[in-house]
């Protein structure tokens, strides 16, 4: 079984969606069939339906046979759950190949939100695997 990584964010779950679509997007315009689909999680009963308090981002690389017919394969799940402090805890399956489909997503993904200040590796350390685009 592999394990899972778990990161605290600055932003709210709704940014990092907006984050991972427009990622998704930039990277399909320059040729990475990557696509994701997000399912926003229920609210408590408690709280005002005003924001997302939990979601799970479904990762696919879109495959494209020599047929004219468009499948995609699932390579990974990102869950999003808001914590206080306009924070989020991101959560998801560690790539058993970091040259996989998914370990390039992830290593995509960092380096966005990296880039865009929902996280800051210099106040802690990047997790196994994770390097640097130079």
């Amino acid at each position: 079984m592999s394990e899972v990584i778990e990161l605290i964010l600055e932003g709210t779950p709704d940014m990092i969606i907006e984050c991972v679509t427009n990622l998704v997007r930039k990277l399909y315009s320059q040729g990475e069939w990557y696509k994701s689909i997000p399912k926003i999680g229920d609210a408590p009963d408690y709280t005002k339906r005003d924001r997302t308090y939990s979601a799970a981002l479904e990762v696919f690389v879109i495959q494209k046979p020599l047929l004219r017919e468009d499948y995609d394969a699932k390579i990974g799940t990102i869950s999003l759950q808001l914590l206080p402090n306009e924070r989020t805890l991101l959560s998801f399956q560690k790539s058993e190949n970091s040259d996989s489909p998914w370990g390039h997503f992830i290593k995509y993904l960092f380096g966005e939100l990296e880039r865009l200040g929902f996280i800051h590796f210099e106040e802690e350390k990047p997790p196994i695997g994770f390097r640097r685009n130079v």
